[in-house]
């Protein structure tokens, strides 16, 4: 089992985000591209290029709410 804060979990989070965004759940896809983000915060570098991906679907996702 993974711990809440593993970065194999950033992938998941914005799968399941992705899924929510394409049947117009935007909140619920907002919700877990958040999720994502905390994730990557507190488990990659900086400069790593899976934060700015998640920023990018968090800023999609906003647009739609």
């Amino acid at each position: 089992m993974l711990s809440a804060s593993h970065p194999d979990l950033i992938t998941s989070y914005a799968n399941i985000s992705s899924v929510y965004d394409n049947i117009r759940e935007y909140s619920k896809a907002f919700s877990y591209f958040k999720g994502a983000l905390n994730i990557t915060k507190g488990s990659l570098p900086p400069n790593h290029s899976a934060i700015q991906d998640v920023r990018q679907g968090i800023e999609i996702v906003r647009k739609k709410l």
